[in-house]
């Protein structure tokens, strides 16, 4: 096997890369093309990422296939809509991992890192220096367990100008 050698922007798609529903029940899904909206702020980022040399993938959770919501081929249009509205703006999405299931155990359901590891093994990728970004917890804990050497929570409804994992951090000059 080749070594890692690559690094990865690792991105979860309903929150960060799409506009999430605001919805309940099945209608807290994205199942159209009309609901597929790219949230327009994370396409210069991923430019930039590309443009230093990271493989962009995502990561997504997709319980609302197990729950009947959602079929696969489905989910295939809607993938390659998004990937295709991002390569029209010069991204290059090389891969969308996705687990369907609905059991909170099952390996490839964030918060497992099941998702990275098939991508680390796949694209030869150092995970140490790699990024994953989402919006949930769980997105951030599966980037942990796999060994992401950071990782990003967005959160739009965020009010802090400032988050810091410990108030030590805290310089008043920096401020």
């Amino acid at each position: 096997m080749k070594n890692a050698c690559n690094k990865a922007v690792f991105i979860d798609r309903d929150g960060v890369i799409t506009i999430e529903p605001t919805g309940k029940g099945k209608n807290q899904y994205i199942r159209s093309l009309s609901e597929m909206k790219i949230q327009m702020e994370i396409v210069p980022l991923l430019q930039t990422f590309q443009r230093l040399g990271y493989k962009l993938i995502v990561v997504t959770n997709q319980a609302c296939i197990g729950k009947g919501y959602l079929s696969h081929r489905q989910f295939a249009t809607l993938t390659r809509y998004m990937v295709a509205e991002l390569r029209r703006k010069g991204i290059r999405i090389a891969n969308v991992y996705y687990c369907s299931s609905c059991n909170p155990h099952h390996p490839c359901r964030k918060p497992n890192p099941g998702m990275l590891w098939r991508a680390k093994q796949r694209y030869h990728i150092d995970l140490q220096k790699s990024i994953l970004i989402g919006n949930q917890l769980r997105d951030i804990e599966a980037g942990k367990r796999a060994g992401i050497g950071r990782t990003i929570l967005y959160d739009s409804n965020a009010m802090p100008d400032i988050t810091v994992k410990k108030l030590s951090y805290i310089q008043p000059e920096n401020l």
